[in-house]
């Protein structure tokens, strides 16, 4: 498989590179910020490549509308919308504006992604945000078969595929490991723990996992502001932020 840079917030700077057909996940706690990532993700990456995005968390429109918020309205072309949100949805009449897929049909959907995927001409990405639903309602077995799935589908069609999925329901915890296990690349966002106990939802991040390639897999503290901007703390901060919560200076 062929490794590139690719413009993928601070994962970027934590490893060397990601391969074309490889399946990479990120995952974290509700709120942590991860379709924050897929949003910058699709921001930076845009130009270059042509995306397939499946949406299972939210309407495909909030996608159209993020990219005239952002001033990416001319690049509509260049990216595909899959709704996997409002297929789960019964007794409740809808505009048929985009294709539905329902990943909880594996063998279809993967068919569907397999179909699309094919027919796109240049560098591509597969972003499914999220497959929580699918985790939480489907047999594990299933979710797992789904997985290989995508990693063939990835590998034939020489395609990155980014995968979103919370980290919290305990139910999910060994398809998690198993995920883990299977993926080329696995990232977690969390919280600090230590400033989570005094109530300071302070934001994390670590590459666990990068299959063939040097990455770091410590954890870093790290910041969204403005415009999806997502940003390392530097030293300076973290040590401000230190002495705010336990009243004491670095040198007492």
């Amino acid at each position: 498989m062929e490794m590139e840079k690719l413009s993928f917030p601070l994962v970027s700077q934590l490893a060397e590179g990601f391969y074309r057909g490889g399946v990479y996940i990120i995952t974290g706690p509700p709120g942590v910020g991860k379709s924050v990532f897929v949003k910058k993700l699709i921001m930076d990456s845009i130009k270059d490549n042509y995306i397939l995005f499946v949406s299972c968390d939210s309407s495909p429109k909030e996608m159209v509308e993020f990219l005239e918020k952002v001033g990416l309205g001319d690049k509509r072309d260049r990216i595909i919308l899959l709704d996997s949100f409002s297929s789960t949805l019964t007794g409740i009449k809808q505009e048929p504006v985009f294709d539905k897929i329902d990943l909880g049909d594996t063998q279809k959907s993967l068919f569907d992604l397999y179909s699309k995927l094919s027919q796109i001409q240049g560098k591509k990405l597969l972003i499914i945000d999220s497959i929580t639903e699918v985790m939480l309602g489907s047999d594990p077995n299933r979710v797992i078969s789904l997985l290989k799935g995508l990693k063939q589908i990835s590998e034939s069609t020489n395609t990155i595929s980014i995968l979103t999925m919370h980290s919290g329901p305990e139910s999910l915890q060994d398809v998690l490991w198993v995920f883990e296990y299977l993926s080329d690349g696995f990232v977690e966002l969390g919280y600090e723990p230590n400033f989570e106990s005094v109530g300071i939802l302070l934001r994390r991040i670590r590459v666990k996992k990068m299959r063939g390639v040097y990455h770091d897999t410590n954890w870093y503290p790290f910041k969204i502001g403005k415009n999806y901007s997502v940003q390392f703390y530097s030293k300076e901060e973290m040590k401000a932020l230190a002495e705010a919560v336990t009243g004491k200076k670095e040198s007492e």
